[in-house]
C-alpha cells in the first residue's frame, strides 16, 4: 500500500468517526431534539404546507449536523477499502 492511500484512509476514517460522535453527543445531550422542536415551531409559524414543513425541518437538520457529508465520507471510505482489496487480490 502506498503512503497516499494510507493517509487517505486515515483521514476519511477520522472524518467518519468525528461525524458519528458529533451526532451521538447531540442526541445524548438533547441538543438535536431541541433544535428539531425549534425548527418545527418555525415551520408552523411560517404557514407552510405539510410537506413543505417537513422539508424545511429535514433540510435544517441536514445543514446543521452535516448528515449528507457523513454519508458521502462513509461511501468514499468503503470505495477505498474495496479498491485496496482488489489490488491486494490482483497481486
Amino acid at each position: 500500500m502506498t503512503i497516499e492511500l494510507i493517509i487517505t484512509l486515515v483521514v476519511l476514517g477520522i472524518a467518519i468517526v468525528s461525524g458519528v460522535v458529533g451526532i451521538v453527543v447531540a442526541l445524548v445531550r438533547g441538543d438535536m431534539k431541541k433544535f428539531i422542536v425549534e425548527k418545527m415551531e418555525e415551520a408552523e409559524k411560517s404557514n407552510l404546507g405539510g410537506a413543505k414543513k417537513l422539508e424545511y425541518v429535514v433540510n435544517a437538520v441536514k445543514e446543521k449536523y452535516k448528515v449528507l457529508e457523513l454519508i458521502l465520507n462513509v461511501k468514499k471510505f468503503i470505495e477505498y477499502i474495496i479498491s485496496v482489496s482488489k489490488n491486494i487480490n490482483a497481486k
